[in-house]
């Protein structure tokens, strides 16, 4: 039914009258008779009572009406809802994600791309997150929207996640290392290994989620924590004896290409093995074009072909 249909209906219970409905409707009675009927034939049942001195609604009549003015209030605020977007003449995001992870990168760029096309005047600042957790950046209102891999205890306080894809991970080990020699990794695999993680508030949240899941699987594990440095740099620390996991896109993507000549990419044979990305922003945000920024990354998220990253 459209919603003209539902103005007719309710704007004749109004009145009291088919007549006097259709003179404030601009129709003929004839015409605004016809839709009615439509509509009864439709539902199996009559809406209005007709009579020479005024029509009332019947039992059946009542109830819809009151749902459909429902409808109408409904539709008539998601209408303004739109006016009123579309009289922000600007709207803008500042939004986190790892440096050098391009699938954030990517995807914060596209779900851009896709805003534009609607808001013509709306903008993108991707932040740096290297000396700063992403997540307080978000609560402190540095920052609209994160893009994290985020642990089962990160602090979410006033603030609201979901997932937008999972990510394998692999295990960087030196050529020198008999598990280069391996195809793919289990758990019982790094029993003996040092497992490094990348001691930075950018990458806290993922480096906890990593350690929660090879815990998870009850190999006892040693952990040493790398400072935080160029990409580079963290190679130059030689790891013979251990193992540095990373999303297998950062592997692919990110890593030196000198590092490839001493380094290899293990994958892992459990596909459990993988990290969440999620989206993180405010619970109470005034901010008119998160939402629609979050919209556009689901729609794009839908899009990408995000396995071409680490494939």
């Amino acid at each position: 039914m459209e919603t003209e249909h539902m103005r007719e209906l309710t704007t004749i219970a109004q009145h009291a009258s088919f007549s006097r409905a259709a003179s404030k409707l601009g129709l003929t009675q004839s015409a605004l008779s016809k839709h009615v009927a439509a509509i009864e034939r439709q539902l199996g049942v009559e809406l209005f009572v007709r009579s020479n001195k005024e029509t009332t609604l019947t039992p059946y009549g009542s109830i819809f009406l009151e749902d459909i003015q429902k409808v109408l209030i409904d539709y008539e605020n998601a209408c303004q809802r739109i006016r009123d977007l579309r009289a922000q003449k600007l709207l803008a995001i500042r939004a986190n994600t790892f440096v050098g992870y391009r699938p954030g990168d990517d995807l914060l760029r596209s779900a851009a791309k896709q805003m534009k096309a609607g808001f013509p005047l709306f903008t993108l600042e991707v932040l740096d997150t290297t000396v700063s957790s992403p997540l307080d950046d978000v609560r402190k209102e540095v920052s609209d929207l994160a893009l994290v891999h985020l642990s089962s205890t990160a602090d979410l306080t006033d603030l609201m996640s979901e997932v937008l894809f999972h990510e394998p991970l692999v295990a960087i080990v030196e050529k020198s290392n008999p598990l280069s020699r391996k195809k793919t990794l289990a758990p019982d695999d790094l029993a003996h290994e040092t497992i490094f993680t990348i001691d930075a508030p950018a990458v806290a949240e993922y480096s906890r989620y990593v350690s929660e899941l090879l815990n998870s699987r009850g190999v006892e594990l040693t952990w040493r924590n790398l400072p935080w440095k160029d990409a580079q740099s963290l190679y130059d620390f030689g790891f013979a004896s251990g193992v540095l996991i990373q999303s297998a896109s950062i592997a692919k993507n990110s890593t030196p290409l000198p590092v490839l000549e001493e380094y290899r990419a293990v994958p892992f044979s459990d596909s459990a093995f993988a990290v969440p990305l999620s989206a993180v922003y405010r619970k109470h945000d005034d901010n008119p074009a998160t939402p629609l920024f979050l919209e556009a990354l689901r729609g794009v998220v839908g899009k990408m072909h995000i396995a071409n990253y680490w494939e």
